[in-house]
């Protein structure tokens, strides 16, 4: 329907534009709300004229809100139908469909069918000799998983009694191998005498069948496979491609292609040649997942509510894209795959800058961001002009991409946004800079609810004006080594839930200036809770000392008067238990 009719394509930009515009008034209101109860300012019964002319220019523009919110609603049925139904029908079920278990599964075979049949075959169900398999070729044909479909095969598990799978990396350690494969076994692991480990092994396979998977392409070199046993993957067809391409692309149209992305697609599947991890995980710069979700925080993209912080949302969404093969996770926690990293793939990119482009959401020129007067997310990078900015009041993310340095003054266009909600100038180099100006524009965001400054040089105190940003959530100033002072203000914002600082002089001189003011005593939670999290067991660790450590943050969180749960403590300790193993 977008694809075919101009009129409907201009009513979606508008429906756009107004979603926007009602968002600011909302996020203003509850901002002054937030702060006005925090200063427990008497105002809503005994108004000043400030905020009587506050109440009306708002009562003003609700109105007008209103006005254009039943304009659209008469369009939009125009071409759509019912509202009232169509939103009925959307939340008929308890959530969102997912799809990926199933289609990911058929499109990892895709095209591997054959090469799963042929090796099967070469295993037999019931024999006394050792027999060895290789599979063999470039990176990406989809070695791994046809044996990981073999390995997962009824007939396969029904046909052996033990089975073992062992990953070999680069630099591996031959004792390491050995009681891995003693875990799997529910063997004894203990010792370090490669002798011993292997009379283990031995034992515990001694009149079995078994299935030992080593993934590895050198083992099949030294292993002595006969040549009539090792199998070369083949690269896919142009039809198979596309299918895969189409499957991981488009996820919750069951691998429907957008008309208009087809073009798009079916070029980044060529360039693919075929390759099925190159259709699938070609990626980009990695980011840390922490940062990225925090983003999605400051803008409004993920909201908390009693149940769970805006942060655990914004996590639950990156894993939804990972899920979805949007978004390849570099890093993650191996006990419940926690993201630590992330990059997005090419041709998700691609694919991006079409549709950001089309919606308005953001410019590029050869690939690159540029600033025009409608952007509303803009990455800096050392060739970026400021100058289109001039008259832009819809700008809400600006973060440096390629570049330290901003450029700062108070002539160019970018001094005169007062929209943004999220800006990350981490690692910006304040050379040349008036610090002066810099921090006046900074501080007359209103609505910036995320900025991040880690690890900015010679950044040696945050200013007193920064209680003018009543909507900051979060706030970075983690390796700024040259931090000496937090201001006074930072006790009286209203709605900061992440104080992330790593520079123990500024805490200690905060702690020194005031003690017992209860809000340094919040943020200094929110500092220890965030320190529990983070808190990994190491190797060099036993139970006793990692348990000691947890126990002693948590006594400092209670020691300032917030409850916390032993049942907390607990899980933490499991889930660290059970990570630590994965790992090792």
């Amino acid at each position: 329907m977008k694809e075919n009719n101009e009129s409907v394509k201009s009513i979606l930009s508008a429906l756009n534009e107004l979603i926007y515009e009602t968002d600011n008034v909302i996020t203003d209101c509850q901002i002054r709300e937030d702060y006005l109860r925090m200063k427990g300012n008497p105002s809503f019964i005994f108004p000043s004229p400030r905020e009587i002319s506050y109440r009306y220019n708002t009562g003003s523009k609700l109105t007008e809100l209103n006005k254009k919110i039943v304009k659209m609603h008469q369009m939009l049925r125009t071409f759509v139908g019912p509202i009232t139904e169509q939103s009925r029908s959307d939340h008929s079920s308890n959530g969102p469909t997912r799809w990926s278990s199933d289609i990911i599964d058929e499109s990892k075979i895709l095209g591997l069918y054959k090469d799963k049949r042929k090796i099967k075959e070469w295993i037999p169900s019931h024999s006394k000799s050792l027999h060895r398999v290789g599979i063999v070729g470039m990176g990406g044909l989809g070695k791994t998983t046809i044996v990981q479909k073999i390995y997962n095969d009824v007939q396969v598990k029904m046909s052996f009694e033990k089975k073992v799978w062992v990953s070999i990396s680069q630099t591996y350690d031959e004792i390491d191998i050995m009681k891995r494969i003693l875990r799997q076994l529910r063997a004894d692991d203990s010792g370090t005498d490669k002798g011993d480990l292997l009379n283990r092994i031995h034992e515990a396979l001694s009149h079995k069948s078994y299935l030992v998977v080593m993934d590895d392409e050198d083992v099949v070199k030294r292993m002595g496979a006969r040549k009539l046993r090792i199998r070369r993957p083949g690269l896919l067809d142009d039809e198979e491609s596309w299918l895969l391409f189409c499957k991981f692309a488009f996820i919750t149209t069951r691998g429907k292609c957008n008309a208009q992305l087809e073009k798009v697609g079916k070029e980044i599947v060529r360039k693919c040649h075929g390759i099925p991890l190159a259709i699938k995980t070609t990626g980009n710069h990695e980011i840390e997942a922490e940062q990225l979700v925090r983003w999605w925080v400051g803008e409004g993209l993920a909201y908390g509510d009693d149940t769970e912080t805006a942060t655990n949302v914004a996590y639950n969404y990156l894993s939804e894209l990972v899920s979805r093969c949007l978004v390849k996770a570099i890093q993650r926690r191996n006990f419940d795959g926690k993201v630590y990293s992330c990059k997005m793939y090419d041709m998700v990119r691609d694919m991006k800058i079409l549709v950001t482009e089309d919606e308005k959401f953001c410019s590029f020129k050869r690939g690159r961001p540029i600033a025009t007067s409608n952007s509303r997310h803009l990455g800096v990078n050392k060739d970026t002009a400021f100058q289109p900015l001039a008259r832009n009041s819809k700008l809400r993310v600006l973060f440096l991409t390629t570049t330290k340095s901003i450029g700062f003054n108070r002539k160019i266009a970018l001094a005169e946004i007062k929209t943004l909600r999220v800006l990350d100038l981490s690692c910006v180099k304040l050379d040349n800079i008036c610090l002066h100006n810099l921090w006046l524009w900074i501080t007359s965001l209103k609505r910036l609810a995320y900025l991040n400054l880690r690890d900015v040089a010679n950044l040696e105190e945050i200013p007193n004006s920064m209680r003018n940003l009543w909507g900051i959530q979060i706030l970075v100033l983690r390796e700024c080594k040259e931090l000496k002072r937090l201001p006074t203000s930072i006790t009286t914002l209203p709605r900061l839930a992440i104080l992330d600082v790593r520079a123990k002089e500024a805490w200690d001189k905060l702690k020194e200036e005031f003690e017992g003011n209860n809000r340094v005593k919040s943020v200094k939670v929110l500092a220890l809770k965030r320190e529990f999290e983070l808190l990994k067991m190491k190797a060099s660790n036993s139970v006793k000392e990692y348990s000691s450590k947890l126990i002693d943050i948590v006594n400092q969180i209670r020691t300032l008067g917030e409850n916390f749960l032993d049942q907390k403590v607990v899980e933490k300790i499991v889930v660290s238990l059970l990570d630590y193993s994965f790992n090792s």
